[in-house]
């Protein structure tokens, strides 16, 4: 188009007002469309997860396939199980699950908060660092020791010490409820009902939630992260309640993670009859892929739709 053009086309416009104020306005609204469908696109299908080496998380779904059960959670000695096998294409697995309780405040006063439970390596598999204090370590999570059999306990012998639990504070709830001040820092948190007191041993840095689809049910912004002493309790495979989130190894894919699984999880079937019958399958996706699956079809149709607008309102100008 040459300047000429643009003389015709700004004198057209001086001379009908209406089909101008008419060009502007559609011209607008195609842009303006365009522009926001392309940012949320770019926010929740191009931007990478808060995570360290986001492109190498990735979710052990667990699925009934004979019962038609999608991402079915584990129980502890599914989890540990897991986590022991994967070693080829895997660094680690990590646990997660998240809830809701109540801690008591200063003057007594009951307070809910969110919490969540997690094996002791999960902020060194997420890649998350710590503000303050430490970090958990291996030996927070070791299982809390069985208590005897009635019958086989002499009268009058004390029982095995229970393990404390030990926890890291958020940086919000650090700063809501304590001020920010460090001194906390190896103190108890009182809880409600009587329960343990878990011993505060680090406070989170800002920044990290826990990104899970709505039907998950995971708590994005846990107050209190615990550390969990997972038993391996055989038992007991039916009592689910963990969320696996692993890390492949530098170079590791897709297909040999998928492969890894696979043979953990004959091993599963093999020594639980239930999830034989059930037709139990460890399904290994890219934590990025799970976040957006159930969006991504909508919002590729919602950017054609708006890109197939502008299009429309710059022929009608």
């Amino acid at each position: 188009m040459g300047f000429p053009d643009f003389v015709y086309a700004f004198r057209a416009l001086r001379n009908s007002p209406a089909f101008g104020i008419t060009a502007v306005v559609t011209t607008a609204l195609g842009i303006g469309s365009s522009t926001a469908i392309f940012s949320v696109a770019n926010y929740v299908l191009l931007r990478p997860l808060p995570y360290a080496s986001p492109n190498r998380l990735v979710l052990a779904r667990n699925d009934l396939e004979r019962r038609n059960v999608k991402d079915f959670p584990l129980s502890d000695a599914d989890f540990l199980d897991l986590q022991k096998g994967a070693k080829s294409a895997f660094e680690d697995f990590a646990a997660v699950n998240t809830g809701r309780g109540r801690v008591l405040q200063r003057d007594g006063a009951p307070e809910q908060v969110r919490f969540a439970n997690v094996s002791t390596n999960f902020f060194r598999v997420m890649g998350a660092q710590i503000e303050a204090g430490r970090n958990f370590e291996a030996s927070d999570g070791l299982p809390q020791p069985s208590a005897p059999a009635p019958s086989t306990t002499p009268a009058g012998q004390p029982l095995a010490p229970r393990l404390p639990v030990y926890a890291i504070l958020s940086p919000g709830y650090f700063e809501r409820r304590f001020g920010a001040n460090r001194t906390v820092i190896g103190q108890l948190l009182p809880v409600a009902g009587g329960g343990p007191q878990p011993l505060i041993v680090g406070v989170l840095s800002p920044g990290f939630d826990l990104l899970f689809p709505p039907e998950a049910n995971i708590e994005r912004c846990p107050d209190i992260w615990f550390a969990a002493r997972i038993p391996y309790d055989t038992a007991n495979r039916n009592n689910v309640r963990w969320r696996a989130i692993g890390r492949m190894r530098p170079g590791a894919t897709l297909e040999q993670a998928q492969r890894e699984a696979e043979t953990i999880t004959a091993q599963l079937r093999r020594v639980n009859p239930i999830a034989r019958t059930a037709g139990q399958y460890l399904r290994i996706e890219l934590m990025k892929q799970h976040l957006v699956s159930e969006v991504r079809p909508a919002i590729l149709a919602l950017m054609g739709g708006v890109t197939f607008l502008l299009l429309i309102a710059c022929a009608n100008v």
